[in-house]
């Protein structure tokens, strides 16, 4: 396999949808991504490869993400990051395997976002900064270790209940999900910033979850945790930002933008999920090039 020009990742997940994925997600960004079930197969594939950055998996069957990082770090030395993907209840997991030579952890029910840019912080050259996030990383797990013992297992009582959908725990959350990440690959990094991408993106998503909701009673009826779970994955607003967009979600049904951006995510939604071959999905993309020739006309105009 030819490496694209953003380097090699090897990635190690167990489950098959994320891991499936976590690689469709990379490689829309660019990377090269070998992928492995178990700790054996991503020492095989660091014995015969040198990857820019390791992903691991904290639980995998046969070996897992701990002893595969001590034994990596034997074959590729200090200079390769290993980081490694958490559910949110392994904290003191988290610390030991950054103790054994890890450099970073993904909450895995963080957004996609998230993932990929700490992904692209790390395969970057290494710098100061990252000396620092290590450190940050470090302190971070010991003070979440420190917490008192009824507040660790309220946290996990809450985990055990399944209050809200995640990429994790459910299947159409995680389509949904996959197909609004690759498209945000397929835009520009700046898509997002502006109101009107952000409108169009609300329209988008609320089109994909009301595909799903049109086939599954459960999603229907759960309708608005599923869309604040799909907004939050996008990374491109923080919670409160994203709370208020849906907040006045009345106020955007009947503007032309949410309007478009609604028809394109049901219409996505189902290609993906009834189509037979590669899919590309464009509509933020293309959205995002005709907003920007609208503007560069407005301005043309405006000059004359």
């Amino acid at each position: 396999m030819t490496v694209t020009s953003r380097g090699l990742i090897v990635l190690a997940e167990d489950q098959d949808s994320l891991r499936k994925l976590y690689r469709d997600v990379l490689e829309a960004h660019g990377f090269s991504v070998f992928t492995a079930n178990n700790g054996e197969q991503a020492i095989q594939l660091c014995t015969s490869n040198t990857p820019k950055l390791v992903v691991l998996d904290i639980m995998m069957p046969g070996m897992d993400g701990i002893e595969a990082c001590g034994r990596i770090r034997r074959i590729l030395g200090s200079a390769v990051p290993i980081i490694f993907l958490s559910s949110l209840d392994t904290r003191e997991t988290v610390r030991a395997c950054l103790e054994a030579g890890g450099d970073d952890y993904i909450i895995k029910s963080e957004s996609l976002a998230k993932l990929v840019e700490r992904v692209e912080f790390w395969t970057r050259p290494k710098t100061p900064h990252a000396r620092e996030r290590r450190r940050e990383v470090l302190t971070s797990a010991r003070d979440a270790l420190a917490k008192p013992q009824a507040e660790l297992a309220t946290r996990q009582l809450k985990l055990a209940e399944g209050s809200a959908p995640t990429i994790q725990n459910d299947d159409v959350l995680l389509k949904v999900s996959r197909i609004v990440a690759l498209a945000r690959a397929l835009a520009s990094p700046d898509f997002g910033n502006s109101h009107a991408d952000q409108v169009f993106m609300l329209g988008y998503l609320t089109g994909s979850v009301e595909f799903w909701a049109q086939r599954m009673p459960e999603v229907k009826r759960r309708f608005d945790e599923y869309l604040r779970a799909a907004l939050r994955d996008t990374g491109i607003v923080d919670k409160a930002q994203g709370d208020k967009l849906i907040s006045a979600l009345v106020e955007y049904v009947n503007e032309r933008t949410f309007k478009s951006g609604r028809t394109a995510g049901r219409r996505e939604a189902g290609e993906a999920e009834n189509g037979t071959g590669p899919f590309e999905p464009l509509a933020l993309r293309e959205f995002e090039e005709s907003r920007r020739e609208a503007e560069g006309r407005r301005e043309a105009e405006g000059r004359r």
